[in-house]
């Protein structure tokens, strides 16, 4: 990459082609590696994966355990943030307005509600 405008980073594929969420970016190189794979070795699938990657992020470039571990993690953190967030609202639904007694009033024994005067 030697000061172009949109440097190669694998055959076919340019920086600026590349997706900047780590997630993506992975699914990219992930789909770039089965497409374009069948005739390279395991190195070289690891290597191209490992520089479409690095193109962004370089602390991005892990394995697959690791990398399944995060995405874990991060689907964990996403789902209890979503129930923090339910759980505080229903909780602000119930304390807020006060809810109303079912009778204003006190009920006499005709059943009919009425004013104490």
């Amino acid at each position: 990459m030697t000061g172009e405008a949109n440097p190669v980073v694998v055959a076919g594929v340019h920086l600026a082609d590349l997706p900047t969420e780590r997630d993506d970016l992975w699914d990219f190189a992930d789909a770039w590696i089965n497409a374009h794979g069948a005739a390279m070795d395991t190195w070289d699938r690891e290597h191209a994966w490992a520089a479409i990657v690095s193109a962004i992020n370089p602390d991005w470039v892990v394995g697959l355990t690791e990398r399944r571990r995060l995405q874990n993690r991060d689907e964990r953190d996403r789902i209890l943030a979503t129930l923090a967030h339910h759980r505080a609202h229903q909780a602000a639904q119930e304390t807020w307005p006060a809810p109303l007694p079912s009778r204003p009033y006190p009920v006499n024994r005709s059943g009919s509600c009425s004013k104490a005067n």
